[in-house]
């Protein structure tokens, strides 16, 4: 049930495992021509018992912890959309037109894109209906109608399927692509049986005698599914004539089920070269012990007019002045350094298309902030959800700022629609509690009832509190978005991440 949620979240901060939090963003664009810039910048509130500072845990284990990378995001239709092959946008109709063209190169591509459009618009739906299961028992009605229709929805699209493979399997030409639509055929499948029994899942905790004929209905669709996946794993096994074991058998089924997600995902992904502007310091020493050199070759010049070269006075000047030529480059080195990484983020990422189209970049920086250096409205953000006695307390606790600045300067199209992006940015924070205390403490007592001594174990845990404040500017538009979120862990990982009140939201502040 923790995944099916977790794949319901969007644009919150939630739980990927119990070490890693995940925030996905998405960046919409109005038109191809479109021009986006955000900056995120992500205030990590770490206590000081943690024992996380510039020693134990540099720069470079927090780009090693953190993953982020960039998609396309899937295109968005309804069912009614999707399943309407007369719809020019419509995957089908794509489909059947490079069936009548006998375009064999693109018939890969648009089965991924379809399947991803298919999961995208199977869980917005299931989401739906799993939201309505939580209002008043006077929307059970509603509710019921909202199930029945998705039912309907998968129905006609797993038809639609069918009749389009049917069509291709009559084709010599597509013959090669055979096991393709077997791969997509299962991931969809796949989807259909993940999200429908999280949603009957909801049903059995909810045990309303009004539900009971919509949860057999969801019952003999997911063993359809069930029994569609178990034909693909089977054929697959005795194809390559494999024999496993029960617990080898269990394990392929995961790992399985991950590559046929990978190999959908494929479709979305864009070519991205990351690297660190930073290199540029070897650049930087040579200017700065060329300067030095400069300065040494001078004063050697003039002192040697001054005093004999054989004389005790010009060896004793020449040392000194060597020494002040290597303490020279030393200081104009780090100098020119800080100057410089000021200036340049610790990684930039070229973000292409897979066709060689340039998309844009990711510019990303993290550092160490004292207390006096946060922005007043992060500082006071951080500080509400306190007792008055409290608000004043000066928590000890060190601060991390991380910052992700994408900057998009065109959109391509998929299905005649300007697409989207998603920006996904994951940490984990397994270094973070490694000098966390046990996850349980032991505490003796005196029950007031019974007057027994009694034991009593309670969670040890601490709070991770993250600011996150969002600058976009889109077409010439600009806004900010503040959130804040509690990260409470343990030695063991993440129990949960509590989403706070906003502090601020709206268009007055500009990036």
């Amino acid at each position: 049930m923790d995944k099916f949620l977790r794949e319901l979240e969007s644009q919150d901060i939630h739980t990927r495992d119990r070490w890693q939090f995940e925030l996905k963003s998405d960046i919409e664009p109005k038109s191809t021509s479109s021009t986006y810039h955000t900056l995120q910048e992500f205030y990590i509130f770490i206590p000081d018992a943690l024992q996380i500072n510039p020693n134990t845990y540099p720069q470079e284990q927090f780009y090693a912890d953190q993953t982020n990378f960039i998609r396309y995001k899937t295109p968005v239709f309804t069912f009614d959309e999707l399943n309407n092959k007369n719809y020019t946008a419509s995957p089908f109709y794509i489909l059947e037109k490079i069936h009548k063209n006998e375009e064999v190169s693109k018939l890969e591509l648009e089965l991924k894109l379809l399947a991803n459009i298919y999961r995208s618009t199977l869980r917005e739906q299931a989401l739906n209906c799993y939201r309505g299961l939580d209002k008043p028992s006077l929307l059970k009605k509603k509710a019921n109608e909202t199930l029945f229709e998705l039912l309907g929805n998968v129905h006609k699209f797993n038809q639609c399927f069918d009749e389009l493979k049917q069509t291709f399997e009559k084709e010599p030409v597509f013959k090669s692509l055979t096991l393709t639509f077997d791969y997509i055929e299962e991931f969809i499948y796949d989807t259909t049986e993940f999200y429908l029994a999280g949603l009957l899942q909801k049903l059995e905790q909810i045990n309303d005698p009004e539900f009971i004929p919509i949860r057999s209905e969801l019952q003999l669709c997911i063993i359809k599914a069930v029994k569609k996946i178990s034909h693909f794993f089977n054929k697959e096994i005795n194809e390559t004539k494999r024999s496993l074991s029960p617990e080898e058998k269990s394990e392929y089924i995961l790992y399985r089920k991950s590559l046929l997600n990978k190999f959908v995902l494929d479709a979305l992904l864009l070519s991205t070269f990351r690297f660190s502007p930073q290199r540029f310091q070897h650049l930087i020493g040579g200017f700065a012990a060329g300067i030095a050199m400069l300065f040494f070759f001078v004063l050697f010049v003039w002192q040697g007019k001054i005093f004999g070269i054989n004389t005790m006075e010009f060896i004793l000047t020449t040392v000194v002045l060597y020494i002040l030529k290597d303490r020279i480059k030393e200081i104009i080195k780090g100098i020119s350094y800080k100057m410089t990484v000021f200036f340049l983020a610790d990684y930039s990422t070229k973000i292409n298309s897979k066709e060689g189209a340039k998309i844009g970049n990711i510019k990303e920086s993290f550092k160490y902030l004292n207390l006096h250096e946060l922005p007043d409205e992060i500082k006071k953000l951080r500080n509400q959800d306190f007792h008055d006695i409290l608000s004043n307390f000066q928590r000890p606790e060190r601060v991390i700022l991380y910052r992700n600045s994408i900057k998009i300067n065109s959109f391509q199209e998929i299905f005649s629609k300007p697409i989207g992006l998603n920006n996904i940015f994951r940490l984990n924070i397994n270094e973070f509690i490694e000098k966390a205390g046990d996850p349980e403490q032991v505490y003796w007592t005196v029950n007031d009832k019974n007057q027994k001594l009694e034991k009593i174990i309670f969670p040890k845990v601490y709070h991770i509190n993250i600011v996150l404040r969002r600058l976009s500017k889109k077409d010439n538009k600009q806004s900010v978005d503040i959130k804040k979120y509690r990260l409470v862990v343990t030695k063991d990982g993440i129990k949960r991440i509590e989403s706070l009140n906003p502090y601020l939201r709206g268009d007055s502040l500009t990036p």
